[in-house]
């Protein structure tokens, strides 16, 4: 069970590159995290010189692997009016899902981050958006 967030999150992201296509070349803007769980975090890096959003899974706190070695990456690019999402869900019966949203309008590119968890005492599901 503890592979499948990182085969998910792998698979979501190999689907996500099919999507546009994809600029070579390191991308000169610092990494934010919008996910994080024991067994992988998730960042996202916003281009907007090239209107591309690139998101990377690394190893979790709880990982037994490098945290500093990514398990997955994709570089989307969007056209003007376009928008990217992604989701990444928790392990157990409260675990947090977190959705990443980029939308581009002209040159600028915006980023939303959505979570989503069930409150354990009255099954409501208690959303966020930052």
């Amino acid at each position: 069970m503890k592979n499948t967030l990182v085969t998910t999150l792998a698979a979501s992201l190999l689907m996500s590159a099919f999507s546009a296509p994809v600029l070579a070349g390191p991308v000169a803007a610092t990494e934010k995290l919008w996910f994080s769980a024991p067994q992988v975090s998730a960042f996202y890096t916003l281009d907007e010189a090239n209107h591309q959003v690139v998101v990377t899974a690394r190893p979790g706190p709880g990982s037994k692997r490098g945290l500093d070695k990514p398990v997955a990456r994709t570089a989307t690019l969007l056209e003007d009016g376009g928008k990217f999402m992604t989701a990444m869900y928790g392990e157990g019966d409260n675990a947090p899902t977190a959705t990443l949203i980029v939308t581009r309008d002209g040159d600028r590119l915006e980023a939303f981050v959505s979570t989503f968890t069930m409150d354990a005492d009255t099954g409501q599901t208690v959303s966020r958006l930052d």
